[in-house]
């Protein structure tokens, strides 16, 4: 799998949150007509003493059956917000997924070059990774030889996925395992004097993250004892995503 299917597949996840979000929001106020209820029911050949909801929206019609345990409320933009939620998060798991994936195809080679930077000299693995793998190599007893950069490539990729890589410091951080300059890369391709705008959207995009995934997207110091949550909006979660897509596009531009 190629780093940019792996960003692709939870990316189309991440938006179809949205189109999801935006088909079950809840339009109608009125009750729904007897004659259209009798009709319905005798189309689906129900019982007429079936107790049935109907929930319309701009893209369907959702019908709920009495034995559903959702209700109208869980139609409405603060209930269905969660999608948005979600979305956001699978979006910048999405880069997170994307720059795991370069990193881990790119640092054998990477770290056999001379001449190391900074991260590539600091980066260690515990001692016990390579008493593993030296007793694996001295169990092996299938005739065939054990392949060294591949055992420790994956050792390296168990070691990696423990770390976030969403802020862009993070990012910066997994590209110059590689020895890549993020920085100077994508302002030469964007033909930008700095990346300052893109550093912080990034950020912005990460911290909103952590609010939804550890703080529950609830306000903080709330007085009053009342439950209340972030704000969220369904455009303004589509042009994150639109701004992660077009981000790992550029990041695919650097070889």
């Amino acid at each position: 799998m190629k780093p940019i299917q792996a960003f692709e597949n939870r990316l189309s996840r991440a938006r179809k949150q949205i189109y999801l979000y935006r088909a079950f929001i809840n339009t109608r106020s009125r009750k729904v007509n007897k004659n259209w209820l009798g009709a319905f029911k005798n189309l689906m050949s129900w019982s007429y003493k079936e107790e049935i909801k109907r929930i319309d929206s701009e893209d369907a019609i959702l019908v709920l059956k009495s034995k559903s345990k959702l209700d109208f409320k869980d139609f409405s933009k603060e209930s269905l917000d969660d999608l948005l939620r979600g979305s956001l998060s699978l979006g910048i798991s999405a880069l997170d997924r994307y720059v795991h994936e370069r990193v881990i195809k790119n640092i054998i080679p990477a770290l056999k070059s001379k001449d190391l930077n900074k991260e590539q000299k600091d980066f260690n693995l515990p001692v016990s990774v390579f008493i593993n793998i030296a007793e694996k190599i001295s169990k092996n007893k299938t005739g065939k030889n054990v392949r060294l950069a591949n055992e420790i490539r994956n050792e390296i990729q168990d070691l990696l996925h423990k770390k976030p890589f969403q802020s862009w410091r993070e990012i910066q951080y997994a590209f110059n395992l590689i020895n890549i300059s993020i920085d100077k890369e994508v302002q030469n391709i964007k033909r930008i004097k700095d990346i300052k705008l893109i550093r912080d959207t990034v950020n912005k995009i990460a911290r909103r993250r952590n609010e939804i995934v550890h703080e529950g997207d609830l306000v903080k110091h709330e007085r009053g004892g009342k439950v209340k949550m972030n704000k969220i909006d369904d455009t303004e979660v589509e042009d994150y995503l639109n701004f992660i897509a077009d981000l790992v596009k550029t990041l695919e531009l650097i070889k």
